[in-house]
């Protein structure tokens, strides 16, 4: 039907590259006569590289996590898709540390997953790496971390459910709210600060301990 073909001999292996990421191209030449379409072929890759997590069921036989949703794009009548790939493990951060934010989700960094956080308990608490990597010696953290791929989900928060407002807080409120049940029912109070801040859940986003962030 189609002929694939990778270019992955010009780049370095997996096992060269130890913990680095792995940039994997291929080609996808739809043959003279053929009745696929470009927009055929493409709709499928997309489809099988959706997400970050539907590449990483494809390359699962490999042991590889793919950190980023694949790209793909269509020039000159042939799809190629582009897949990130790391030998490495994903963090699973709730917060960023040290400089790093949300943004810096893919990257390799450290991380620690025993951090008491307040009345949140334990969560996994994620930075910039403290020295350069160097494979079989040093993995660039601390002796209390462990070196990995920076990956965020957003929490989804739950529709408020306000009795009472206080501190200037009313319903549907765009920058959302914190919400606290009470004697009284529920009671919703304004957020500490305006929009996201892309530390996770350092700040309990922008609401005292003893509430929750709702919308």
């Amino acid at each position: 039907m189609h002929a694939l073909r990778g270019t992955e001999p010009g780049l370095p292996s997996v096992l060269d590259c130890a913990a680095a990421s792995v940039l994997l191209g291929f080609n996808i030449i739809i043959p003279a006569g053929s009745t696929l379409s470009v927009t055929q072929v493409n709709s499928h890759l997309s489809q099988t590289f959706s997400s970050a997590a539907a590449a990483t069921a494809f390359f699962q036989a490999l042991g590889l996590v793919v950190i980023s949703a694949p790209t793909i794009a269509v020039n000159g009548g042939a799809a190629t898709p582009t897949v990130v790939t790391s030998t490495l493990p994903l963090c699973g951060c709730n917060v960023f540390v040290n400089g790093w934010t949300t943004d810096n989700a893919g990257m390799e960094g450290c991380a620690r997953a025993d951090v008491v956080h307040g009345l949140a308990g334990k969560k996994t608490v994620c930075y910039p790496p403290q020295r350069p990597y160097i494979p079989h010696l040093d993995d660039g953290c601390t002796s209390d971390s462990y070196r990995c791929l920076a990956d965020y989900t957003a929490p989804t928060f739950p529709t408020c459910q306000c009795d009472e407002f206080a501190n200037q807080a009313y319903l549907s409120h765009p920058n959302g709210l914190c919400q606290k049940s009470t004697h009284k029912g529920n009671v919703c109070y304004a957020r500490n600060y305006v929009g996201d801040k892309k530390h996770g859940g350092w700040e309990f986003y922008g609401c005292p301990q003893d509430t929750f962030r709702c919308s």
